[in-house]
Order: C-alpha cells, then structure tokens, then sequence
C-alpha cells in the first residue's frame, strides 16, 4: 500500500461561547441539572473537529445554548489541524482543556502525538463509511478497488476499516495507493474523481457523499445522485469499526474545573444529539445561523438525518464507554456527569425515524 499526506488543514477557530441564543432555541430547563454542575472560573472547551464542520458539529453547536453550558461557566470553541500540526495536539492549562472528535483509528495511527489521550464517550458504535465512484466507474464492490488509487477523506489511520474490507474482499491492501485530504478545513473536491487524480473516495454518507452529489464534473455540470455511486464497506466487512468518540488529554481529568466542564459539555451534546433527532429542520437551522457550517439549512437537513443514521438504532447507551472494549477508556466524565443528568441519556434512547430522500442540490 503505498501512501502520500498532502499539507495539513489551515486552521477554523470561531467562537460561539458568546453569541446569544438563536431564535427558536430551546434550553433545558433548570430543573434538568440535578446537582451543581459549577467550574470556579470560566472554562473554555476547544472541541477539536475532524473536518469542516458540519453534521458531526450539529450536536455540539446546539449544546451551546444549552443551559447546562452557560451555567457551568462554560465556553465552547471549535477547531481544525494547523497545517503541519499534528491532528491531536493537546494545551492543558487551568482554564482550557482540549477535546478530541476522533475515531480510535485515527487516535492509534497518530502514535506518541496521542499516547496521553483517553476516551471518554463514545459517539458512534459504528463507522458507517463509505466509497464513493463515478457512476461509469467499473468499480462495483470493495474487491474491484484492487491496483486503484482512493483519496481518504480523513486523518491517518481512518484507511484502517477500508484496509479491513480489503482484507475481507480478498484484497491485498499493497495493490492500493492512498492519499489524504490535503487541507482537512475545506471540502475534498470530487471532480478529481473525473479528471484522473483519484479513483475513489473513502469518505462519510453524511460529509462527503453529499458533497460529492453537489460537486461538479469536467463539464461543469452538477454531479448529482446520478452521477456517482456508493459502495458500503460493509460489503467488505468494513463496519465492524467504531465510529467517532470524544478524548482528552489523560492529565485534564485530574483538574476538578476541566472534569466539571467536560461533564457539562457531555450533558449538553447529549441534549443537542437528543434535539437533533427529534427535530431535524430546528437542528439544521442552529447549525446553519452559527455560521459554522458552509451549506444550506436544507442540506444540513439531509446531512444530520445521514449522520443520525450512523447513531441508531443503538445496541448500547449513546455517549457512554460500553462496548469500546474498555482500551484507553475513562470514566471519571461520564461518573461526573451522571449525577447530573437524570434524563439526558435516556432521553437519546436507541431509535430513531429517518427523514429520508435523496440530498439536494443547491
């Protein structure tokens, strides 16, 4: 398998911790905090994203104007990789702590740069990517990738479930060039599926499926559901590998203020995650006014109805540590937090009732 890296992303940081609530945003009420969820000195969380934000940041935005944030003395930051950073650099101080949406195969590939972080909640149970051709493409199923070149929409090791489907298909994983996105901060552009750059694309339903719709050929034209094809891994065996969970810095959780702020966040992203599945159009619309997001309220929409689907239905309790397999797990969040939310995960519960449709074009 012969691999490239292009140049790392140039960096997203926008603050929200200070814009007032969005019209229409619902706030859980007081009586929703059992307990005393207080840091001693405003805390900033700088929630470090995979990517542009989009749908996976839909539940931490809305989380914002949670209560249980603002009255924690909490602030919420988000970020993208510096480029030449390595995606898992950690700045632990008394009023800041890092948090981390990765998958356990991108925390393991980034070696030493993530031997001091540790889980503490898992997001997705599975990681529902998928491979995205042009629908002329002779690639029909993951054991037809063999001797083509595919760009990985993601960090390294997030190759590792298409390594596996690979391997499930037959496949030497040596027959196949890898590339990484070169700038994890603006959106893979899919015409390099039709001009000969790449093959295909390993990429999220709900990320860069949708954006490989509204992409454009040679031709200029919009690329459209028509236009390509999707190829689950689980065709491959692939889906067997966790999706996003959130990690720290081992050494914050030390720190009472840092442990009572991720306990807050993790309460207010489970209300968001809650919100958003209940109410997908209010959700899309948070995200969109937030001015996080670079598409529309009707394809975010479509896009957290996708990522939802990546969620439930849910063997386990979402954003807990059951069934990660216990490795590079902590509990002293989810122990914080618990006495603090009697409902909030509950409330997530373990179905769901798609939206569904095709995404649009804009």
């Amino acid at each position: 398998m012969r691999r490239s890296l292009g140049a790392a992303a140039m960096a997203l940081v926008v603050t929200i911790g200070c814009r007032p609530p969005l019209e229409g945003e619902r706030s859980p009420g007081a009586s929703s905090i059992a307990g005393s969820l207080v840091a001693s000195v405003p805390v900033t969380v700088m929630i470090h994203l995979p990517g542009l934000p989009g749908a996976l940041a839909a539940p931490f935005v809305y989380a914002q104007a949670a209560e249980v944030i603002t009255a924690a003395n909490v602030v919420l930051d988000y970020t993208t990789p510096y480029p030449g950073e390595s995606p898992f650099l950690s700045r632990t101080e008394s009023d800041r702590v890092d948090l981390f949406v990765a998958t356990s195969a991108a925390v393991t590939g980034a070696g030493a740069d993530a031997a001091n972080l540790v889980r503490i909640a898992q997001l997705q149970t599975r990681n529902d990517l998928e491979i995205v051709v042009p629908a002329k493409s002779k690639v029909a199923s993951v054991a037809d990738l063999a001797g083509k070149s595919i760009l990985v929409d993601g960090f390294l090791g997030d190759e590792e479930p298409l390594i596996e489907a690979l391997g499930a298909a037959g496949v030497s994983a040596d027959s196949i060039s890898i590339t990484y996105s070169e700038d994890l901060s603006t959106p893979y552009d899919p015409i390099g599926l039709f001009d000969g750059s790449y093959d295909a694309v390993l990429t999220h339903p709900w990320d860069g499926g949708v954006r490989a719709v509204q992409g454009f050929d040679l031709d200029g034209n919009v690329i459209g559901v028509k236009g390509i094809r999707s190829i689950s891994l689980s065709d491959g065996g692939g889906s067997s590998h966790g999706g996003y969970g959130l990690w720290v810095d081992a050494s914050a959780l030390d720190t009472p203020d840092l442990l009572t702020a991720l306990a807050a966040t993790l309460i207010g992203a489970a209300d968001g995650l809650a919100t958003c599945r209940d109410n997908v159009a209010e959700c899309a619309a948070t995200l969109a006014d937030s001015g996080l997001a670079d598409q529309s309220q009707t394809t975010l929409e479509w896009a957290i109805d996708r990522f939802l689907a990546s969620i439930y239905p849910s063997t386990v309790p979402i954003l807990s540590l059951e069934g990660t397999g216990g490795q590079s797990d902590d509990r002293r969040v989810v122990d914080r937090a618990e006495g603090s939310w009697p409902a909030a995960l509950d409330r997530l519960g373990s179905g769901w009732v798609p939206v569904g449709g095709p995404p649009p074009l804009e």
